[in-house]
């Protein structure tokens, strides 16, 4: 007889077949899971809470260095111009116009029987420069009378340029002085006698008295040799008497004023010595190139407060035109930020071991001429982990770099503790080739600037020319929330002073 099976038999062999299908599934869901961890898969890995979290604590600060430091002095010429018409002015008060009178009989030496007499008359002094000589001359003319007694005869009396019809004999007489300035800013000037002769070779300019064969030509110019040497001295005070000092002193002062640019932005001079240059004349007037030395700099901010100096005493020592001038800029952290986020967030790094997705990059100043680069992740990990490095400039391609660019010594600790496939160069080779900041923007806005307040009159007599011939970066400097770009400026400048330019052109019109 069939026996038949249990009633409970047949249900419990199908909760047993269901048991095992859910077995079945659950670990297949399981091996998803672990596999989307591992591949750091939507909704796990990119931004899912089971993926490991890394939080670096922020790099050490180190001192910060506030000074930027100044670059080379610069020089700033000023060419100045004399006009030698007080020298003239003073020369003609001291010096009379006439010497001698007919009336007063000089004896001939090695004769004591024969007398002379002679009157001078002298036109106007003149000045022409030659370089930094300047040589003053005048023509005199003279009429001359000799007595001669010969024994047991009456005197004899003759004359020469002394009759209506007889033309006077004339003679050049000449003197000059090197002009320089002095370091109290005098005009220096150490006067000579030149030339005295006969004016020409023709027989009217020598005075000849045949009748008693005596030469008048020579006791005259001596004469009138020893009356300019006697005046040689008024010579020498007259130039030391032209007043260089308050002139140079008032365009001292304009150049100690801030120059603005823009809204507080000012080109500061800053004028510090005055040397000597060379010297050039023409006609009457004397052109001196004088070398101001400067420590000129673009200032951003109110308007700078500067010490006034006061006139220096002038040097002597060799000086190289040119100038340049110190300028920043400033490139704050925010935006430099900002501009790599602009480019980076949201780049994937598919690394061995991971995904790395860019979320967010900070700069910021640490001190000690370095900087940080916060990178804030997510993907496989997720956190954030400081970098480090030192900006430099990349004259090639104009832009600021950060080569030695490494992991924060507290950041690579963390990595070596468990996450070590964040490390791969792949993350450094990309933050160094990608976190660059352009400066290009900032050179042309400096020299534009520049270029701005060499070009421009400082007072009514006083205009500045000048033009900026290279802009380069010589330093980067990190501050704490901002990276101080210092450029230098190669420039030719001068002063040009409107007096001395009216001074200057007045020989053309004379």
């Amino acid at each position: 007889m069939d026996t038949a099976p249990p009633p409970s038999s047949q249900p419990r062999s199908g909760w047993r077949r269901v048991g095992s299908g859910l077995l079945v599934a659950l670990g297949v869901l399981v091996l998803a899971v672990l596999s989307l961890l591992m591949r750091g898969g939507p909704g796990f890995g990119v931004g899912g809470f089971f993926a490991p979290r890394l939080d670096a604590p922020e790099p050490a600060l180190a001192a910060f260095e506030e000074r930027v430091p100044p670059l080379p002095p610069s020089v700033l010429t000023v060419p100045i111009a004399y006009d030698l018409a007080p020298v003239i002015q003073k020369l003609e008060e001291v010096v009379p116009r006439t010497q001698g009178s007919l009336a007063r009989r000089i004896p001939v030496e090695g004769n004591d029987r024969a007398d002379v007499a002679y009157e001078i008359r002298r036109q106007p002094f003149r000045a022409e420069l030659d370089g930094d000589i300047a040589r003053i001359s005048t023509v005199i003319a003279y009429k001359a009378r000799a007595w001669y007694d010969p024994p047991l005869l009456p005197e004899i009396r003759a004359s020469c340029g002394d009759e209506s019809d007889e033309p006077e004999p004339r003679a050049r007489v000449a003197l000059s002085a090197r002009v320089s300035i002095g370091p109290d800013w005098a005009l220096i000037g150490k006067a000579q006698v030149d030339r005295l002769a006969a004016l020409s070779e023709e027989q009217r300019d020598r005075c000849r008295i045949t009748p008693l064969n005596i030469d008048v030509t020579d006791r005259v110019i001596r004469a009138a040799e020893e009356a300019l040497t006697d005046h040689l001295p008024d010579v020498e005070a007259a130039l030391a008497g032209i007043d260089l000092r308050s002139r140079f002193a008032r365009w001292w002062g304009i150049l100690q004023e801030p120059i603005e640019l823009d809204d507080d932005v000012w080109l500061v001079i800053d004028p510090s010595a005055v040397h000597r240059g060379s010297a050039e004349g023409e006609g009457q007037v004397l052109r001196a190139v004088v070398s101001l030395t400067a420590q000129p700099r673009v200032v951003w901010g109110s308007r700078p407060l500067l010490a006034a100096r006061p006139l220096p005493p002038l040097d002597s020592a060799d000086v190289e035109e040119g100038l340049q001038i110190q300028a920043q800029g400033i490139i704050d952290y925010a935006t430099a930020s900002a501009r790599l986020n602009q480019e980076l967030i949201g780049q994937e790094l598919v690394l061995p071991g991971g995904t790395l997705r860019i979320q967010n990059l900070a700069v910021r100043g640490i001190g000690g001429g370095r900087i940080a680069l916060e990178l804030a992740f997510r993907g496989s990990a997720r956190g954030r982990l400081f970098l480090t490095g030192t900006p430099e400039f990349d004259a090639a391609n104009g832009t600021i770099g950060v080569p030695d660019l490494s992991f924060d010594i507290a950041s690579q600790n963390l990595l070596v503790q468990g996450l070590t496939w964040m490390a791969h160069p792949t993350v450094l080779e990309t933050m160094r080739e990608r976190a660059r900041w352009e400066v290009s923007d900032i050179l042309g806005l400096a020299e534009q600037q520049i270029n701005r307040g060499l070009n421009r009159n400082l007072s009514d007599e006083v205009r500045l020319i000048g033009s900026v011939e290279s802009i380069d970066v010589t330093g980067l400097y990190p501050q704490r929330d901002r990276l101080v770009v210092r450029a230098r400026a190669r420039a030719r400048a001068r002063l040009v002073i409107v007096e001395e330019e009216k001074v200057a052109a007045e020989p053309a019109a004379r």
